[in-house]
């Protein structure tokens, strides 16, 4: 990645909100590291920030659980972060007593813990130099 870029980081970033932002933001000269769940859509979207000369990093990851944070702070590492989008989200739509104690904690891991533990990984480097931005949608 091109280190003089600011750097984007952007959960469920492989279709829907979360492409378009990233591709809005690898047009305006971001590095951005997209992550989601489907690597194969990922791929999709990487190719088409790359084929604008935009500079990408995929993680294929399920940001609700502890292996796929450890995995994404490992390639995170310490670079200085200035975007997070916390976009990600599961929805179950199903009646009350129809969903599942299961359904509730994916749910849950994803859209609450999922971006905590995100913007944990983010926010240090951000208070360091008094800049960043973290968006929650």
């Amino acid at each position: 990645m091109v280190s003089n870029n600011p750097l984007a980081i952007i959960t469920g970033a492989s279709t829907g909100i979360g492409k378009y932002i990233s591709l809005q933001l690898a047009e305006n000269n971001y590095n951005v590291i997209l992550i989601s769940r489907n690597e194969q859509n990922l791929k999709l979207v990487k190719s088409q920030i790359e084929e604008k000369g935009g500079n990408c990093t995929i993680i294929s990851a399920d940001i609700g659980t502890d292996s796929s944070i450890e995995k994404i702070s490992s390639i995170i590492g310490d670079k200085n972060i200035d975007v997070l989008v916390n976009n990600a989200g599961v929805g179950i739509f199903n009646s009350i007593e129809n969903i599942t104690i299961s359904d509730w904690d994916q749910q849950m891991n994803t859209n609450l813990r999922g971006s905590f533990l995100m913007t944990q990984l983010s926010v240090e480097s951000m208070i360091k130099r008094r800049s960043g931005k973290i968006i929650f949608m």
